[in-house]
């Protein structure tokens, strides 16, 4: 995966380049302009590799909302690695969410480079005009964890789950999207669609559960009443959302390996 040049981010989060905060705020809150962020995360060696924000239908809103930018050390951009340790910002500019960093681990899962991050821990930190000991300790603090969550996912894949755990796995997994009500059932989001996944460790259900539940893609039976007829799951756009079933399936995992 390629370092994104700054045409590229303004493409895919206007809000990162926001010179100001939402005239919503109150005068109290420190602005903390995102451009800046990844400035002072580049002195560190770790560049953007991919960035998304909140849609809005406001064009003036585009410029304050919620925006995700993720990191690659320098020396793992452009490499095919199997596990790859990012950084992560969340950030916004108009009051509706704190200045966030996370640890996320990419695992190539198909030809085409397609990759589903399983993100695990998060510092929490309120907009504050002096960030740059900030930045440096979490990434330092992320290089640590990253150890830690490396053998985790080590032996995540050497345990089998028998059917019975899958099922309940997936149940639970189910309640972090859907209802009881749901025509999406446990069973869909077990749905394999790459045969690197077909051996039921506890690493590949975790991915098949993940890529099901935030991608999309899952076929489901639907009636109109007189019919039955498949379809298709979306995948989710909600960055919160997003970012909380990856945090709760993650656990739900490690749960497992205790």
């Amino acid at each position: 995966m390629s370092r994104l040049k700054e045409s590229e981010l303004k493409e895919l989060a206007p809000a990162i380049f926001a010179q100001e905060p939402s005239s919503r705020v109150s005068d109290k809150y420190n602005f903390v302009p995102t451009i800046d962020l990844i400035k002072e995360i580049g002195k560190r060696q770790f560049f953007p590799v991919s960035a998304e924000q909140q849609a809005t239908k406001d064009p003036i809103n585009a410029l304050y909302q919620k925006h995700v930018v993720r990191f690659r050390w320098v020396h793992d951009l452009d490499k095919d690695k199997k596990d790859v340790f990012e950084y992560i910002l969340v950030n916004s500019h108009n009051a509706r969410s704190s200045l966030r960093f996370y640890m996320g681990a990419h695992v190539q899962v198909c030809s085409n480079g397609l990759v589903f991050g399983t993100i695990e821990d998060s510092f929490r930190i309120v907009h504050i005009p002096e960030y740059d000991e900030m930045i440096e300790s979490s990434i330092d603090e992320m290089f640590e964890k990253s150890l830690r969550t490396k053998q985790e996912i080590k032996d995540a894949k050497t345990i089998v789950l028998t059917e019975i755990e899958k099922d309940k796995f997936a149940r639970e997994a189910h309640q972090l999207r859907y209802n009881k009500k749901s025509l999406v059932k446990p069973s869909n989001l077990l749905e394999i669609r790459r045969p690197e996944n077909e051996k039921p460790t506890l690493w590949n259900v975790f991915n098949v559960l993940q890529e099901n539940l935030i991608v999309g893609g899952v076929t489901y039976e639907m009636s109109n009443g007189t019919h039955k007829y498949p379809d298709t799951t979306t995948g989710l756009t909600n960055i919160d959302r997003k970012i909380s079933i990856n945090v709760a399936l993650w656990d739900m995992m490690l749960k497992r390996l205790k």
